[in-house]
C-alpha cells in the first residue's frame, strides 16, 4: 500500500474499509508503537492492553473504547472521526476478522468489483425508465402539440368568422 502527499491511502481495499483514513490517526487511534505502513486489520486481537488505555482524538478528548474487543473500538473511533457511516464500520470489520489468512486487497476488490457490477445493473434499469418515461412523454408533448395546434385553428376560424360581420357592421354604419 502507498501514501500519497497527503498521507492518504491510495490502495482501493484500504480506502473501502477505513475510508480513508490516513495512516498516522490509525495508528495513534489504535495505540500501537512502531507500526508502520502498511498494517493489517487483521489479527489486531494479538495487540493486549489496547482497551486499557486512554486515546486522545482529532477533537483533544479522552476517551475509552467501550467494546468487548478493545481494537474494534479504536477503529470504530477513527472511521467514525473520519466521517464514515457508522452503520457500515462494524460489518467491515467483522468480515476482515472472518478472512483470517486470505489475501484482504483481493477479497476487498472483488467486493468492490460486485459492488460496482451491481450499481451498473441498478444503473443500466434506471436509464430503461428514464427511456421509457422520456418516450412516454414525447408522445404526451406530441398529442398535447396536435390538439394546441387543433385549437388555434378553431380559434382563429371562430374570430374570423365573427371578425368579417363586424368589419361589415362597422362599414355600414360609417358609411351610412
Amino acid at each position: 500500500m502507498k501514501q500519497g502527499k497527503d498521507g492518504w491511502w491510495q490502495e482501493r481495499g484500504c480506502q473501502a474499509i477505513l475510508f480513508k483514513v490516513s495512516f498516522r490517526r490509525c495508528r495513534s487511534a489504535l495505540a500501537v508503537p512502531g507500526v508502520a505502513a502498511p498494517f493489517s486489520l487483521i489479527g489486531l486481537n494479538r495487540f493486549h492492553g489496547l482497551g486499557e488505555r486512554n486515546h486522545s482524538t482529532r477533537k483533544g478528548r479522552n476517551w475509552m473504547p467501550t467494546s468487548s474487543k478493545p481494537e474494534t473500538s479504536a477503529i470504530h473511533r477513527v472511521l467514525i472521526d473520519s466521517g464514515a457511516d457508522p452503520k457500515l464500520i462494524h460489518p467491515a470489520i467483522e468480515e476482515i476478522r472472518h478472512l483470517s489468512g486470505q489475501n484482504v486487497t483481493t477479497v476487498i476488490g472483488a467486493q468492490i468489483t460486485e459492488l460496482r457490477s451491481e450499481m451498473q445493473v441498478q444503473i443500466n434499469g434506471l436509464q430503461a425508465q428514464i427511456n421509457e418515461l422520456r418516450s412516454e412523454m414525447y408522445a404526451q408533448f406530441t398529442a398535447l402539440r396536435t390538439e394546441m395546434n387543433t385549437l388555434n385553428k378553431f380559434i382563429w376560424t371562430l374570430i374570423s368568422l365573427l371578425f368579417i360581420p363586424m368589419l361589415g357592421l362597422l362599414y355600414k354604419i360609417l358609411t351610412s
